[in-house]
């Protein structure tokens, strides 16, 4: 299942992705190939992109819970939104 920076690595569509979009999409079963595409996952600069897309999404979010009367369900709404912001890759 692509993932946010998978999907927006696909996008840009830019020839400097295209040897880790093919290890995103060839055999990881391996711990060590698996590992490796973490790897540079991790480093790559769409990793940042994903992360504003989804403090955008999230904040979004948060302001259409706004109108809605506090209640446990609304919280745990928004900490689901803020958990999604903040947690580590």
């Amino acid at each position: 299942v692509p993932t946010l920076p998978v999907l927006l690595m696909q996008r840009a569509n830019r020839q400097e992705d295209a040897d880790l979009l093919a290890a995103l999409a060839g055999d990881l079963s391996g711990d060590a190939a698996l590992a490796d595409v973490i790897r540079k996952l991790r480093a790559h600069p769409v990793m940042d992109e994903a992360r504003e897309v989804t403090a955008k999404w999230a904040s979004d979010a948060m302001e259409s819970l706004n109108p809605l009367p506090n209640s446990p369900a609304k919280s745990a709404l928004q900490a689901l939104c803020t958990f999604v912001v903040t947690r580590s890759v």
